[in-house]
């Protein structure tokens, strides 16, 4: 089968044959990717880079007030807007009269 490279209008594609597994190569920028396949219909399926998020670290996604709450303190960050930290050392002096 002669492979010729055509576009579709938002990006180039190009003829690909599948193995007797149904396998095929996805272009070298999806190497190394972690990728979802959604079948949209019995003839095309739509493949997606993605990123998985901790099971633990997913709730903070799915709360859009405290997601809003660490993307505006990730902002004042950038700009330098900081706080003065603890006096660690005059705590632990304070703690060192006791024996």
């Amino acid at each position: 089968m002669a492979t010729k490279a055509y576009s579709d209008g938002k990006s180039d594609a190009k003829p690909r044959q599948t193995d007797a597994k149904a396998r095929v190569t996805l272009p070298r920028e999806f190497a190394d990717s972690l990728v979802v396949v959604e079948r949209i219909d019995e003839f095309e399926v739509r493949v997606r880079k993605v990123v998985a998020i901790p099971e633990r670290e997913a709730w903070l996604w799915k709360n859009s007030k405290a997601l809003g709450a660490v993307m505006f303190g990730l902002d004042q960050a950038k700009e330098g807007d900081l706080v003065e930290g603890p006096d660690v050392a005059a705590d632990l002096a304070a703690f060192g009269d006791e024996d």
